[in-house]
């Protein structure tokens, strides 16, 4: 498991099935977090086990046959886990009531136990993959999509909807060719295998990567990333909180503004400025408050040309990542100036009414 973690982005299906597995092993999966099949059986895991599977957030197929584990921890793992489709619990200590109960408050979930009717299922494709060494290019980008298992066919959409044998296009090398941002979406068909599921990966031009960047502010302490490199480093920052690319790649603000001053050492034309977000309103990680975008040919001669204010969350939400777009008709210039004031307090709707958001910010496409 340890020789795993260097692939553990990649890992979508993993069977420890009677290995000696136990609580404390399953720490080491932290960063598993493409995990959508896990099989546990008969190994040693107990109810306090159950609480280091929560933090696989797409986890749908779990298999816990003959293991120690207890109505309550598994009530607490669907509750932590709505995506779960399927768990396995036979030979364990769960009695007739317990299942009913389950089946009652869980419908969603197939609960296979000694009585259930387990017919062989056709196994499901594993995601399709993006091949390209970076989501972000400057003019045009040739898409290479991919699959560890041959002759599948890749189907993909680019207007948002999941890909159906109906709506989307088949993926053929060397045909999709992206001239400005987008976000593909794909799925991997083969006869005699159950669909993938659906794969999103998001393409970002940066068409004018400054010369000189130059930090005007300082940023939070505890998220200092890689300070004015960060935003032009191509190194997105993921979901996941206990993955390294979370607390290296996200840029913090909350004292003080996101503030910058980015040099061309010859004029440029710019007509957008983008800003790629992470959002957790239950952790206090909030969009900007106010984003402002200067212009000028000196840095004693800025003009505002944009102003925008973003709009804010009014409930508790799990974790997205976003991108803030600032349009406005082309201007030339050899400086721009980029200001994005984290929010000031947040809303009587929330818990944590009053405090200062915190503004993550990992990415910035200048258009």
């Amino acid at each position: 498991m340890e020789e795993l973690e260097k692939v553990s982005g990649q890992i979508v299906s993993l069977s420890l099935n009677k290995m000696p597995v136990q609580d404390q092993d399953l720490k080491l999966m932290e960063n598993f977090e493409n995990l959508n099949r896990l099989n546990l059986n008969f190994s040693q895991i107990t109810r306090k086990g159950l609480e280091e599977l929560k933090k696989f957030q797409q986890l749908k197929y779990l298999s816990l046959a003959g293991t120690g584990i207890d109505k309550n921890s598994i009530e607490g793992l669907a509750n932590s886990l709505p995506q779960l489709r399927s768990i396995v619990i036979w030979a364990t200590p769960l009695n007739k009531e317990d299942v009913k109960d389950l089946q009652t408050r869980f419908p969603y979930i197939s609960w296979v136990h000694e009585n259930s009717s387990i017919e062989e299922e056709m196994l499901q494709l594993n995601l399709p993959q993006l091949a390209n060494s970076t989501s972000i290019f400057e003019d045009s980008v040739v898409i290479e999509l991919s699959h560890p298992i041959r002759e599948v066919d890749i189907r993909y959409t680019l207007d948002g909807q999941e890909p159906t044998i109906e709506n989307s296009f088949k993926f053929e090398k060397d045909q999709l060719i992206l001239k400005k941002g987008a976000s593909i979406k794909a799925k991997a068909y083969k006869s005699g295998w159950l669909p993938s599921e659906v794969a999103t990966f998001d393409l970002f031009q940066n068409r004018y990567k400054p010369d000189t960047v130059i930090l005007l502010k300082p940023m939070s302490r505890v998220h200092p990333a890689a300070g004015a490199l960060t935003f032009f480093d191509q190194e997105l920052g993921k979901f996941n909180a206990n993955s390294p690319a979370w607390a290296t790649n996200w840029g913090g603000f909350r004292d003080n503004p996101l503030e910058l001053l980015l040099e061309y050492k010859s004029k440029v034309q710019v007509s957008s400025v983008g800003m790629r977000i992470l959002v957790e309103s239950s952790n206090v990680i909030f969009p900007p408050e106010e984003v402002e975008i200067w212009a000028g040919d000196t840095p004693n001669s800025l003009r505002l040309i944009k102003r925008i204010k973003p709009n804010q969350p009014k409930e508790l939400s799990k974790p997205v990542i976003s991108k803030i777009e600032c349009e406005f008709p082309a201007v030339q210039c050899q400086y721009l100036k980029i200001i994005a004031k984290p929010l000031s307090k947040i809303g009587d709707w929330s818990p944590i009414k009053g405090r200062k958001g915190l503004l993550l910010v990992d990415e910035l496409f200048i258009n």
